[in-house]
């Protein structure tokens, strides 16, 4: 049987979104300073095989990775429909992408069709712990 998982990756532009994505999907890690942005909407598909309860089942998951820049300011609702979560990406290094992202997530906080949909924080360049500028305090 197999499962597919529709995910959203959503945030400011640079906060690390298609890098989060390239990782996972790709075991690919991008070096700062790499910055390529996203025009538009990407996505990619990571296949998932699982024994659950002796039947081998498969979860596809299509995480989309949404641009984030002026012309895309907030998320069309379209892009929400069939989500199973939406990872909203802050860059720890940033305090303005928190604020950011919070504009942005007000598109499904207020929508009854999306606002039952998990949305799970996540900070990027942790590893930059000198230049961080955003506390977990902050997050919660």
């Amino acid at each position: 049987q197999t499962y597919l998982i529709k995910l959203l990756l959503i945030g400011d532009n640079n906060v690390g979104k298609t890098s989060l994505l390239r990782c996972y999907c790709d075991n690919v890690f991008s070096v700062q300073g790499q910055y390529e942005p996203t025009i538009g909407i990407d996505f990619k598909v990571k296949s998932i095989q699982k024994e659950v309860k002796g039947e081998n089942i498969i979860i596809k998951l299509q995480i989309w990775d949404y641009a984030s820049n002026e012309r895309f300011d907030q998320v069309p609702q379209v892009y929400y429909r069939g989500s199973y979560g939406v990872f909203g990406v802050i860059d720890l290094t940033r305090s303005e992408s928190l604020g950011i992202l919070t504009h942005r997530l007000e598109t499904i906080k207020y929508n009854e069709q999306y606002m039952k949909i998990p949305i799970l924080i996540v900070g990027s360049k942790k590893d930059l712990s000198d230049d961080r500028q955003i506390s977990d305090e902050e997050i919660m």
